[in-house]
């Protein structure tokens, strides 16, 4: 996660997670973006961290979510399309969105979040 937009969209989803995310819902942050030494990284990649992961892992009634950000102009790479096939021939829900009312709306259709009280 290079871009700070990609990093301020993923803090806020983060916080909206917290407050809304209903009992029983289970997530997780994939920091696979910043900079590793080729040490860590080899290390990393041993143990199985994969290039393409999705942003957010959430696990939900007995389901797994991956979703990706994007900042306005941003695209997936080849190995976040990759990935994206992976998950969905897996039978896993998956989406790649831009800004926040778009992952607003894959989550509340996946009815993941309480309902906003603000």
């Amino acid at each position: 996660m290079n871009d700070q937009r990609e990093y301020r969209l993923a803090c806020v989803i983060a916080d909206t997670l917290r407050l809304r995310g209903k009992p029983g819902l289970h997530w997780f942050h994939v920091p696979n973006g910043e900079y590793r030494s080729p040490r860590t990284g080899a290390r990393l990649k041993r143990v199985g961290t994969k290039p393409g992961e999705p942003d957010f892992i959430l696990l939900w009634n007995k389901r797994a979510i991956g979703l990706e950000l994007k900042a306005e102009g941003g695209r997936q790479s080849t190995e976040q399309r990759a990935i994206e096939q992976e998950w969905i021939a897996a039978g896993a829900a998956y989406r790649c969105v831009k800004g926040y009312e778009e992952a607003m709306a894959f989550l509340d259709m996946l009815q993941v979040l309480e309902p906003d009280r603000s």
